[in-house]
């Protein structure tokens, strides 16, 4: 068997240049995915919330963090935690505030009257896919999103399933029922 002398310079295997280009790539890959993952987000959510929507917002919500904003027509959309809760707020382009929805975790944090209401009117079986208290200037409204449970087909398709958006008043009236597409 001959035995082969390597000289310094001299690459030590033929698979060592492929190894060399291949962990080259994969480091600038892994560099790249890095940075762009720091690099701050290019849209209205990094800009600064017009004054106007500015001074309305920290007057009604003064330990609230803003995580993104966005504008939609003549509205603007402020994301925020408020505590625990998320929440998400209305304005107008001059600064009025329309209405803010706050998501609740959990149909225990619906007060009584709403949950018996709920019972009452047949969809205490459905299960619940969202929850949002709804507070405007009247009275706060509950918005239901439910489902009426798990009717599979032979493809295991919720072929028989129908969603419902269900909006009770705080007394548990039930103002609004809608079939969801």
């Amino acid at each position: 068997m001959k035995q082969i002398i390597f000289q310094p310079g001299q690459e030590k295997s033929p698979g060592s240049f492929k190894t060399m280009v291949l962990r080259t790539i994969l480091t600038t890959v892994a560099i790249t995915g890095i940075f762009s993952f720091t690099r701050p987000h290019q849209g209205t959510s990094n800009k600064e919330l017009p004054a106007s929507i500015a001074s309305s917002f920290s007057a009604k919500y003064a330990n609230a963090r803003i995580k993104k904003w966005e504008q939609r027509d003549s509205e603007y959309l402020v994301n925020f935690t408020n505590g625990k809760k998320k929440c998400l707020a209305f304005y107008t382009s001059s600064g009025q505030w329309i209405k803010t929805e706050i998501a609740l975790p959990w149909s225990k944090d619906l007060p009584l009257s709403v949950r018996e209401s709920l019972q009452a009117h047949g969809y205490g079986s459905c299960y619940i896919d969202g929850i949002k208290e709804v507070v405007s200037a009247g009275q706060p409204v509950y918005v239901l999103h439910v489902d009426d449970g798990p009717l599979l087909d032979a493809d295991h398709y919720d072929a028989f399933k129908k969603n419902y958006r269900l909006s009770f008043a705080q007394n548990g009236v039930l103002k609004d029922q809608q079939i969801q597409k």
